[in-house]
């Protein structure tokens, strides 16, 4: 009966052997687990961050943006203003001193030149705002 009794004690002893190793490689596996899930947390706050980040960017150029347009629509409203003003002054002249329709056709000419040259500048502008 001895025999049998240590033979017992041996499979009993290999069995909890055998319950601690597995134990110990659920462990593990429970950390590592743990630890991929903690780091995919970081990249997906990370993320986030960073999209925030572009978006505050692309706002800010947008802001930009309008800030320029609105500044050269507030320049093209003086420039018409400018030209009318002129082409008032002109007419005005021309009822006062006679017949000028020289300088009339003139003035009526040269917004139609400042356009020309404007639209370069136009281009320009717009694509270096693009670019950003």
């Amino acid at each position: 009966m001895s025999t049998l009794l240590i033979v017992v004690i041996v499979v009993v002893a290999l069995i909890v052997i055998a319950m601690l190793v597995a134990a110990s490689r659920k462990s593990a596996r429970r950390r590592e687990l743990g630890q991929a899930q903690a780091e995919a947390r970081h990249d997906d706050v990370r993320h986030h961050r960073e999209r925030a980040d572009e978006s505050r960017t692309e706002a800010a150029i947008a802001e930009e943006r309008a800030k320029r347009s609105k500044v050269e629509a507030e320049l093209n409203e003086e420039r018409a203003d400018a030209r009318e003003r002129e082409l008032r002054e002109w007419r005005q002249a021309d009822f006062q001193g006679g017949n000028q329709q020289e300088e009339i056709e003139m003035a009526e000419a040269k917004p139609k030149t400042q356009a020309k040259k404007a639209k370069p500048k136009a281009i320009c502008v717009r694509f270096l705002t693009s670019r950003m």
